[in-house]
């Protein structure tokens, strides 16, 4: 998780907003199914009467942006624009943009390696 900024502070809480890593879960995503996609989360942390951390509660995405990034994923891999993954005979001349890369943990992460210009 990435801390964006801070919405409010007080005493015994701290709201703030971060970007984490969420999974993909469309069928139709294929070899992209379960793969990790950065979104905007809620964090809402707890302290204690030391200022210590208490506790933490992390908001699930938003669901409109699950979809737009659902989307956006389907459109890449149907343009070949992962390495590593088939190309169709339509787009064979593009190269990729964005390409999986499997963390310690064994999670696979769409991450973007360069841009495209048109």
């Amino acid at each position: 998780m990435r801390l964006e900024s801070v919405e409010s502070l007080t005493c015994n809480s701290v709201r703030c907003k971060a970007r984490a890593w969420a999974p993909l879960d469309a069928p139709d995503l294929g070899p992209l199914r379960g793969v990790h996609v950065e979104a905007p989360v809620e964090v809402n942390a707890t302290l204690d009467s030391a200022g210590r951390l208490a506790g933490v509660e992390i908001a699930p995405p938003p669901a409109d942006y699950v979809a737009e990034v659902t989307d956006s994923a389907r459109s890449l891999l149907l343009n070949g624009q992962i390495s590593g993954l088939p190309v169709s005979s339509a787009h064979p001349q593009q190269l990729p943009t964005h390409r999986v890369e499997t963390g310690a943990d064994g999670r696979r992460f769409l991450v973007r390696r360069r841009f495209t210009a048109w």
